[in-house]
């Protein structure tokens, strides 16, 4: 028995001068990203000069200069003080399944452009949290966790996940609770879903072993990640427009002779986070997929 496919497009918030997120006490901060002002001091506290006009669509274009969320150039590179993801943030997204969808976007002027600030059938609303682990039953599986979330919409499971100066990883697919039925997986090595610092051209992968506990029965299975930041460009969602770097990761899960593939898009910007998502139905073959199992994109 296998828990639903890890969904990486729930490693995503805001960073908190964007608003829709919670954050650290009023005040306090452990990177730049934690401040609306951009700049944390060395006494963890927000620096408290008024924040740099610098909202998602307020650079004016791709090549144009101009500050990012939270206060630092728009160099196209994602470095980890841009990354503002840890327990206790949330942000909202607006969620559409099984449709069709040009995932390749459309070249305007020499600069790429995927529209997700349009409504799509069956469009619903839902928060995404990343949890606090230390007080967590699986505290002691992950003693270096840095977060939780749900994997993914209808599933209670959830991926835990550390944040690192080099790399996103996934460590491991929990239950909620703890219990005879529960859900306790560990990946070996952890996979990483995403290299810091990101620039277009990087690319990563993990084969990793999956073993543990699915809903109390004894599972064992690989998992191969292969990752490519292939593209980048201007992603519009009803929160606004962002510059973004497109992340893909293809996963291939292998059960014994049964094998399942998955592709799935992530589009990161600077300080703000994973802003939109699409992932692929099992079996895919094209890397610009049309057929979607699901969208996500950002929203106020």
């Amino acid at each position: 028995m296998t828990p639903s496919t890890p969904h990486a497009l729930v490693l995503i918030c805001l960073a908190g001068s964007l608003g829709g997120c919670g954050s650290s006490p009023a005040g306090q901060c452990e990177i730049n990203a934690d401040c609306a002002s951009g700049v944390c001091g060395d006494d963890g506290q927000c620096n408290t000069n008024d924040a740099p006009d610098a909202g998602p669509d307020s650079d004016g274009g791709p090549d144009a200069g101009g500050l990012s969320a939270c206060g630092g150039v728009i160099d196209e590179e994602i470095t980890r003080d841009e990354v503002p993801m840890k327990a206790g943030i949330q942000a909202d997204f607006r969620v559409a399944a099984d449709l069709s969808f040009d995932t390749s976007g459309e070249l305007v002027e020499g600069v790429r452009h995927w529209d997700l600030a349009q409504d799509f059938n069956g469009d619903a609303d839902v928060a995404v949290e990343l949890f606090d682990t230390q007080s967590a039953w699986y505290n002691t599986l992950f003693p270096d966790a840095s977060y939780s979330a749900k994997l993914a919409t209808g599933s209670d499971l959830l991926g835990v996940f550390q944040l690192t100066d080099s790399a996103l990883l996934l460590l491991g697919v929990v239950s909620p609770e703890d219990g005879f039925t529960r859900t306790e997986l560990t990946y070996d090595p952890p996979v990483t879903l995403m290299p810091i610092p990101l620039v277009e051209g990087a690319s990563f992968s993990t084969d990793s072993t999956v073993s543990g506990l699915a809903q109390g029965i004894a599972s064992f299975y690989s998992e191969e990640y292969v990752g490519l930041a292939d593209s980048s460009g201007i992603l519009s969602t009803p929160f606004g427009e962002f510059r973004v770097i497109r992340n893909r990761i293809e996963m291939t899960r292998t059960v014994g002779l049964l094998v399942t593939e998955t592709k799935q898009y992530n589009f990161v910007s600077e300080c703000t986070g994973i802003v939109g998502s699409m992932l692929s139905k099992e079996g895919e073959q094209d890397v610009d997929f049309s057929e979607v199992a699901e969208i996500r994109r950002l929203i106020p």
